[in-house]
């Protein structure tokens, strides 16, 4: 427990210190400081069958920048997150976090936009897919362009990279990039869309094969969007790709796997807010295989997508209702076919305390290994301001978790209590 004192302690002394010079004029922008020190019972601290429990405590300063003056706007932010453990004190760490945002200011031309995006993120966590608690730090980098070329047509270029170095589980390297061209007004009111989309994904191999993966991808797709009912418009595409891959990456040695996919959704409330004023609501869908297959991922088809509603159903209640099913890459370098449904409800109890509660409960699948979880969780906590900037929380989390594998059958409690300071 002394651990917690005296994260506490440190918390009281660095708000005061950094009250000083807080909101600091930068440049043309302004720089703000906040910080948050919390207390936190894990009963699990490994995410696995027999793990123990501790108690850890946890500061973290924070400073963002933000300009809104001039052709370029900025957005930034960084921050230490310190954590000790009363027990397990090999799980004591200080993890770094940045981020910055660059983008034209519509100012500038209403026929050009553009965007660059970076951020680093170290983190020492439980993750699920090994049970167990992995090291990494990951980079991410993306631009975003659009061109406005007339009164009907749009250019746009995106790329991204992202690289994940883990301790414990696969590094993963991937780079994806595209162009797309929109005609609007095509075929009476109906838009068109065309795509194409390039995708690059390698990993060190620390998976149960001792495979990396080797991939390249290339797509094209074709969609059509029109109005459907006031803001509510509907659209459908469909496209191919083609991905090549290192023949080891599956037991047939197949270095090809192309294919179809088809999308269609919903933009804007799939229920007119003429007739329910009080839900807002969305969807999306898609059929396609996984665009980064995993180890011994040969292919196959799935269903994705989401598809939800929020019910204002008072001016200080509103209640969610979700569902959803995705495709992803897990630290593992497998496939996991992820379907879930969440309800949660959040209440303003008074100008300054609000409660929330929700419920989940998920089913995941690992190709490639005979393993399936079922994953319940739930989760409440209460948000109370005072003063003029300070704030404090308290969480409780619940998971149980059964599943195919032993060492993934366990369930877990975590209670925190959080004080904040904006400055």
């Amino acid at each position: 427990m002394k651990n917690l004192f005296l994260a506490a302690s440190v918390y009281v002394a660095a708000a005061s210190a950094m009250s000083i010079a807080a909101s600091i004029p930068m440049g043309r922008g302004e720089v703000s400081l906040s910080a948050s020190a919390s207390g936190t019972y894990d009963s699990n601290v490994e995410g696995r069958r027999g793990a123990d429990d501790d108690y850890y405590g946890t500061f973290s300063p924070r400073a963002s920048y933000i300009r809104r003056a001039g052709k370029i706007e900025v957005d930034a932010n960084l921050s230490l997150s310190i954590f000790r453990y009363l027990d397990h004190k090999e799980f004591n760490s200080e993890n770094i976090a940045a981020d910055a945002s660059v983008h034209l200011s519509p100012k500038v031309s209403p026929n050009f936009s553009g965007s660059f995006n970076i951020g680093y993120t170290e983190s020492y966590a439980v993750d699920l897919d090994v049970n167990g608690r992995v090291k990494a730090n990951t980079t991410s980098i993306s631009v975003q362009t659009g061109l406005v070329t007339g009164p009907r047509t749009q250019l746009s270029f995106t790329a991204g990279y992202t690289n994940s170095d883990r301790i414990g589980a696969s590094d993963q390297e991937s780079f994806n990039g595209g162009a797309s061209f929109n005609y609007n007004g095509f075929l009476d009111g109906t838009n068109l869309g065309l795509s194409y989309g390039y995708a690059q994904a390698e990993s060190s191999g620390a998976n149960i094969y001792g495979v990396g993966l080797d991939q390249k991808s290339h797509s094209f797709s074709a969609s059509l969007s029109r109005g459907i009912y006031r803001d509510v418009t509907g659209r459908v595409g469909y496209g191919y790709r083609w991905l090549s891959r290192s023949a080891a990456e599956t037991v047939a040695g197949s270095r090809n796997q192309n294919g179809s996919f088809i999308t269609a959704g919903i933009d804007g409330p799939f229920l007119p807010r003429g007739l329910f004023p009080k839900i807002k609501s969305h969807a999306s869908f898609s059929y396609e295989d996984a665009q980064t297959p995993g180890i011994n991922d040969v292919g196959g088809k799935q269903i994705t997508g989401d598809i939800g509603l929020t019910w204002e159903a008072r001016q200080s209640t509103s209640v969610s209702l979700a569902t959803s099913r995705s495709q992803r890459l897990s630290s593992t370098d497998l496939t996991v076919v992820s379907s879930n449904v969440h309800a949660s409800i959040t209440q303003q109890l008074r100008y300054n305390l609000s409660g929330t509660a929700g419920v989940t409960y998920n089913w995941e699948s690992y190709r490639g290994l005979s393993r399936k979880d079922k994953i319940f969780s739930f989760t409440s906590g209460v948000d109370y301001s005072f003063g003029r900037s300070w704030s404090t929380s308290a969480s409780y989390i619940y998971t149980s978790t059964s599943s195919t594998q032993t060492i993934s059958d366990f369930s877990k409690h975590i209670a925190t209590i959080t004080v904040a300071h904006t400055f």
